[in-house]
């Protein structure tokens, strides 16, 4: 089997698992426990503060140890939670704490697994980068659909089985990986603070690192806390909806992302890279804005579709700029402090979000991020060259040189 058809179906295998735990998790707090607003942002906090402290770990061990043999030991260690979760309910055990140990324990994971399978993608994309993110994004969002679809069953099989899938896909990823490639990093020397801090030194002063990765931050914070917290209980308070409810929403999430990265693909590489993500997130803000004033399910959803369609072009932009500026000796970090935005920057989104909707109800929560992305898109494109970036790679016909746009030189 190719090397880069392993790596997607241990992208699925991870995705699918994640996708049941976004639509599960949150439902055992709000419903089985019947937690309010605070309680589930304390969660969905715990479920990523550990990947916030710990990534860049996870980062420097990328560069000094081969991808393959880490995406083996997190994916073996990540099923064993959720078999945790399987024993916990099955005995009538589930309690919250049982669900934030859970929750820092895949925290963990995330820390170590995301920066070794980010930086094996370039190694495996052969200079196509652009198109690797693309199927990326498509795969790790079509499987998370598949995950929102088994959690969905779980009025039909119980949760007990579903956790049990969540086991056996994490594991299926781990076999998986054992047949990829091995590969030696070029990071050098163990992993250190020093090392760390030479990765964001890098970031800083390179533009093309340093925009994208300020406006991920951003996104982690308004965005991805939002559609943790918020969204969630705007299903259960304002619709009355349950787990089958999160997960038509979600799934009209991710099909939007889907969507617009394969009309990416389907049309060519997009080489105007930072003006398509700045445009894509200016977009956002007003859809998202829109969920304030769907006042019916079925809107609702066609929101999120929306929302969604934004989603995936700013992701393949974001991450595609990332990969393909990152020297091979500072990937692993690199690709980490990128990540730590989103991921790092959910816990402190999804804190808020649960104070937002106390003070001003559900729906009107989201104006709050709305406006304040909107205001630091602003910021970024007059204090960075983000609205000039252009992709790379050369173009079909060129001589290989690397295509920038002017004002976009390291």
């Amino acid at each position: 089997m190719r090397p880069m058809n392993l790596y997607i179906g241990g992208l699925i295998s991870w995705f699918g698992a994640i996708g049941i735990q976004t639509v599960l998790f949150p439902f055992l707090v709000l419903t089985k426990l019947n937690a309010g607003a605070p309680e589930l942002g304390i969660a969905m906090m715990a479920l990523f503060l550990p990947t916030m402290l710990l990534i860049l770990v996870g980062g420097a061990v990328a560069d000094h140890i081969s991808g393959r043999r880490i995406l083996i030991f997190v994916h073996f260690v990540a099923g064993l939670p959720s078999l945790g979760l399987f024993v916990a309910y099955s005995t009538d055990t589930l309690t919250y704490p049982v669900l934030i140990i859970y929750a820092l324990t895949m925290g963990v994971m995330g820390a170590f697994i995301i920066p070794a399978r980010d930086s094996l993608l370039t190694l495996i994309a052969s200079g196509r980068v652009q198109k690797a993110v693309m199927a990326v994004t498509v795969f790790q969002f079509g499987s998370q659909i598949l995950g929102f679809g088994l959690a969905s069953l779980e009025d039909q099989v119980g949760v007990g089985l579903i956790f049990l899938s969540q086991t056996a896909l994490l594991w299926l990823g781990a076999m998986l990986a054992f047949r990829l490639p091995d590969h030696t990093p070029e990071g050098g020397k163990a992993p250190s603070l020093s090392g760390i801090a030479e990765g964001f030194s890098e970031v800083r002063q390179t533009p093309r690192l340093l925009a994208p990765t300020l406006i991920v931050l951003c996104v982690g914070v308004l965005y991805f806390g939002t559609s943790q917290v918020v969204l969630p209980i705007i299903i259960s308070n304002v619709f009355d909806g349950g787990s089958d409810e999160l997960a038509t929403m979600n799934i009209a999430m991710m099909l939007g992302i889907v969507f617009t990265a394969m009309m990416i693909g389907r049309f060519g590489p997009i080489e105007r890279q930072g003006r398509a993500l700045i445009l894509a997130l200016g977009y956002g803000t007003f859809t998202m804005a829109s969920f304030s004033i769907a006042h019916s399910f079925p809107l609702f959803v066609a929101v999120a579709f929306l929302w969604g369609c934004g989603g995936g072009v700013a992701m393949t932009m974001n991450r595609t700029i990332i990969q393909e500026s990152a020297p091979p000796s500072h990937r692993g970090r690199i690709l980490a402090i990128f990540q730590m935005g989103v991921l790092g920057g959910a816990p402190i989104g999804a804190f808020f979000s649960g104070f937002y909707v106390e003070w001003l109800g559900p729906q009107n929560a989201v104006l709050i991020p709305s406006v304040l992305m909107m205001v630091m898109l602003l910021l970024v494109c007059v204090f960075t060259p983000i609205w000039s970036l252009a992709t790379l790679a050369p173009r079909a016909g060129d001589t290989g040189k690397p295509d920038m746009a002017p004002g976009t030189a390291d």
